[in-house]
């Protein structure tokens, strides 16, 4: 605001108080209750820039729209996961944006509170599937070079990862700085930071006079890939001439986002500008800009969504929503509804997961006799152990997938643990859909019917490639070896079966084919 004012089905790690058979019993009913819808992250995937557009995993041009969080410093208790759940839910937002303050007692007098309320959203948009940006909120950013630098370093080593991720590294430079000598200069030094740690996510870069110059933006560009450049405007204020300005931007080849605008005036209050901002609706929509709006904040002027008093946890009455906050939420529910209607049901588990013993983990590694020059496949890695055991034991490569984003986010946490980033990945798949054929080690932790299911994919293996799973065997295909393995304290008896290709499927007796066919 302007003012100085995978699929992993059945993935278990067995409970050592339970029988293979509770277990079984327990994975057939989450496996026929693991269908969701897909998430807005899980269909756009990670975002790029591509010309003047913004674009999905596919290319396919992206509009994303939703809230932007008020100044941390000043409304932080709406910086909080019910929020953000809230906001996705019933408002339909694609995108929120946490807004840091730096100045005015915001992260230059209180880094690490300030810093963790942005955590707590960015968290919690990771965790809901939707994008965030991580704004850092301020006028002056080019005089806290070094703090920013540091600020954004952390969250790219800490969120780099994920898709969700934006970055946003000024908010709104003031009419006094220019963009050749202040502001691109600060960008030039920021972006080498992330990009240390985050080859890939977008990185919004602030432009001169409140972020609305785009066009000397335009003409005297950053040389970096994956870059947009920040257009804000508030309706009442800001009209014609900066519609046709940020047109001239886009034109000359460069990618706008919208990361703040509001429906009043450049203040945040005075009148709020109906016909001005659904001609702005108009203009983001033909022209494919990304949006989030000002504010999320409870206070007694035009821009605020809500009106004095609302929750700080969501679940909003029309009386709680201001009459800003109702037009735009208007707006988001009416452009969300048909992107809902477009995500697809997905398979998720909703499993509970016990981590296979260590020294199991090394009996399967031992038994499929791995190399430094394999490559390892964990078809649902759970927190990763096993591709982090093959790396730092036997030096190879390895790539673990699974479908529930915990179960990734805690493989990634563990594979920079281990400092195995360099031989391990971890990655969100079906596992069902993957081609296995480049994979030498396949290790699994499935249900018997699933592994049956996989069979056509593993016979697509190089010969001599090998297969091992832990406690469920693969029916119809006879295993190279079997070896039972007691685990620690417990004491209770683990199975692993060794397959290597090409399988030797067992011959099916007249008698069991002509049962088969009776069915």
């Amino acid at each position: 605001m302007m003012e100085d004012k995978d699929i992993r089905l059945g993935v278990f790690r067995k409970p050592v108080s339970f029988s293979i058979a509770a277990i079984l019993s327990i994975c057939l009913f989450l496996v026929c209750s693991s269908f969701a819808q897909q998430s807005i992250v899980e269909k756009y995937g990670q975002l790029s820039v591509e010309g003047n557009r913004i674009v999905d995993k596919n290319g396919d041009t992206v509009i994303l729209r939703g809230m932007a969080l008020y100044w941390s410093q000043r409304k932080g208790q709406f910086y909080n996961g019910d929020i953000v759940k809230w906001l996705r839910d019933d408002w339909h937002c694609t995108i929120v944006r946490a807004s840091m303050a730096v100045e005015a007692g915001g992260y230059l007098t209180n880094p690490e509170r300030e810093k963790q309320k942005i955590k707590t959203v960015v968290q919690a948009a990771i965790d809901l599937g939707i994008y965030v940006i991580i704004d850092w909120h301020d006028h002056n950013a080019y005089r806290n070079i070094r703090q920013s630098q540091a600020f954004f370093e952390e969250m790219a080593k800490t969120y780099g990862k994920y898709p969700n991720v934006i970055y946003e590294l000024w908010n709104e430079p003031l009419n006094g700085h220019d963009w050749s000598t202040v502001i691109k200069p600060y960008h030039q030094a920021l972006i080498p930071k992330i990009r240390a740690h985050d080859p890939d996510n977008i990185i919004v870069c602030g432009t001169q006079t409140w972020s609305q110059d785009v066009d000397k933006a335009a003409q005297d560009p950053l040389k970096f890939d994956n870059i947009a450049y920040s257009l804000h405007f508030y309706a009442a204020t800001q009209k014609q001439s900066l519609r046709e300005k940020a047109k001239a931007a886009l034109d000359n080849g460069i990618a706008l986002m919208v990361t703040e605008w509001g429906t009043s005036e450049a203040t945040g209050d005075g009148k709020l500008d109906y016909e001005e901002t659904g001609k702005w609706f108009d203009f983001m929509d033909k022209n494919s800009l990304s949006w989030c709006n000002w504010s999320v904040a409870d206070l007694n002027e035009t821009s605020a969504a809500l009106e004095p008093g609302a929750s700080a946890t969501g679940g909003w009455s029309p009386d709680d929503i201001s009459r800003s906050g109702t037009l735009v939420r208007e707006q988001l529910r009416t452009k969300g509804k048909k992107l809902i209607n477009e995500l697809k049901e997905i398979h998720r588990p909703d499993v509970i997961y016990v981590p296979t013993p260590h020294n199991v983990v090394d009996k399967m590694l031992e038994l499929a006799k791995v190399k430094k020059d394999d490559l390892l496949y964990d078809l649902g890695c759970g927190d990763g152990r096993i591709v982090v055991a093959a790396a730092k034991k036997y030096g190879c490569k390895a790539i673990g997938y699974d479908i529930d984003p915990q179960r990734v986010k805690e493989s990634l946490e563990n594979v920079q643990k281990n400092n195995v980033e360099d031989l391990v990945t971890i990655q969100q798949k079906d596992i069902f859909t993957l081609d296995l054929s480049r994979a030498n080690v396949i290790t699994l932790y499935l249900l018997p019917s699933l592994n049956v299911r996989l069979i056509p994919q593993l016979e697509k293996l190089k010969p001599g490639s090998r297969i091992v799973s832990h406690d469920f065997d693969m029916k119809g295909v006879t295993p190279d070896k079997v070896v039972k393995v007691t685990s620690g304290n417990s004491h209770v008896e683990h199975t692993i079966y060794l397959w290597t290709t090409p399988l030797k499927k067992e011959k099916v007796s007249d008698k069991e084919a002509d049962s088969d066919e009776s069915k």
